[in-house]
């Protein structure tokens, strides 16, 4: 058999274990063991040598791929044929509803995945070195990776200004990352697939052609949840150009793998690749799901400071003829906030009332602090709330998920 890739690869890893070590790994971890995971497999001098290290990710590749079995059965085809590869297509992924499409939204999402764009595709970069020939199948693989790095080399930078552009940061994917707070789990997970598969190029070779195949095939998460997005920036344009030229050479790897072997070893092998396929595109999905619940959780914060607003208007029309919003008397304001209630709560942010950069500086909040003239018309609960809605609505994407989670673990108590 002329492949470098043979059937028994993951049969020989695991001859190195045994039962007590290779069990435990496979069940779920914990947010604070995947964070430690990923800082793990970000240190190029544990990735590539640690068994502990190696073991963990073959358990974690091998617990989601369990997953696809279930999740996907009806999607995964039994026997291999060309005309099967040709017509597996990714599923397309519903956008976030019309009331989450918002600028603010789409920050927190540039940020949060940050991780994901600037990896990519790093689980494809150590399998020529294994291959130990100049085999087609290696040969293609090289040429895949090098178009996926060397034409898209201008993308990290792009990304980094996109970053920049929505509030954000450059990324260091050190300590200090795994330390914050507020990282979304879903992302972290993917991360942490896509970093694992790349330690064991030989072993799910198989799953990383249809994970590559899906990928080409994928929109980003920002483009998934926010088609309408106004973000001015080439990033999204050229990467899915680079991506969607890339196909036809990954569907011609496949077939150059699957050549060689008898029918019933192509079959087996075409089902770890729809495996591969479709554990990519579950992991955008749970990283979509992931966003819809954080950003229905932040309407939530809103419309209760809505009815705060709405319980106390009715004292307060007579007080603010004279004090305007947006060219609006706070008066007229407080008259219509039945009708128009988020437009009050967006300009109300906008203004010079509330500090964009120190939230505890704001002037909304110093009307209601003692000696102020709004002092006593909040109870302590109330004001409460109007300071959590402030700190929200007032620091960058990543404190914001912070403060969510802070605020509804307040509530449930």
């Amino acid at each position: 058999m002329n492949s470098p890739f043979q059937l028994s690869d993951a049969d020989q890893f695991l001859q190195n274990f045994s039962v007590d070590e290779i069990e435990p790994v496979k069940r779920v971890v914990t947010r604070t063991e995947l964070e430690n995971f990923f800082y793990q497999l970000n240190l190029p001098s544990l990735a590539q040598y640690d068994s502990s290290l190696m073991l963990k990710s073959y358990g974690f590749i091998h617990q989601n791929l369990a997953k696809i079995q279930t999740d996907y059965s009806t999607q995964i085809s039994q026997n291999y044929d060309q005309q099967k590869l040709e017509g597996l297509k990714i599923l397309t992924i519903p956008a976030l509803s019309e009331a989450l499409q918002l600028p603010a939204n789409v920050a927190i999402c540039v940020q949060q995945t940050a991780v994901l764009h600037l990896q990519q595709p790093c689980w494809l970069e150590n399998i020529f070195q294994i291959s130990c020939s100049q085999s087609s199948i290696a040969m293609k693989v090289l040429e895949l990776y090098l178009n996926l790095t060397q034409k898209t080399k201008n993308l990290p930078s792009l990304y980094r200004s996109l970053l920049l552009a929505t509030g954000g940061e450059n990324k260091r994917f050190d300590y200090q990352y795994v330390q914050q707070d507020g990282k979304h789990v879903a992302v972290l997970e993917l991360s942490i697939i896509q970093l694992a598969l790349a330690r064991f190029p030989r072993v799910f070779f198989a799953e990383i052609l249809g994970f590559t195949l899906a990928y080409c095939q994928s929109l980003s998460i920002v483009e998934i949840c926010f088609p309408q997005h106004q973000l001015t920036t080439n990033y999204f344009s050229q990467r899915k150009r680079c991506l969607n030229q890339q196909i036809a050479l990954v569907q011609s790897c496949i077939k150059a793998y699957l050549a060689p072997f008898s029918q019933p070893q192509q079959a087996l092998l075409w089902q770890r690749i729809q495996a591969g396929f479709w554990l990519y595109q579950q992991q955008l999905t749970y990283c979509r799901e992931g966003f819809e619940q954080v950003y229905m959780q932040s309407i939530s914060i809103d419309q209760a400071v809505i009815n705060l607003l709405q319980k106390k208007a009715a004292a307060a029309i007579g007080h603010h003829q004279r004090i305007e919003l947006h060219g609006k008397s706070l008066d007229s304001w407080f008259s219509d906030l039945s009708t128009n209630p988020q437009a009050f709560l967006q300009f109300l942010k906008q203004s010079d009332y509330v500090d964009q950069q120190t939230p505890a500086n704001s002037r909304l909040l110093k009307l209601f602090e003692f000696k102020g003239p709004m002092f006593g018309v909040m109870d302590e609960n109330e004001l409460m709330l109007i300071k959590k809605w402030r700190y929200l609505f007032g620091t960058r994407p990543m404190v914001k998920i912070i403060l969510l989670r802070h605020i509804l673990m307040c509530q449930r108590v």
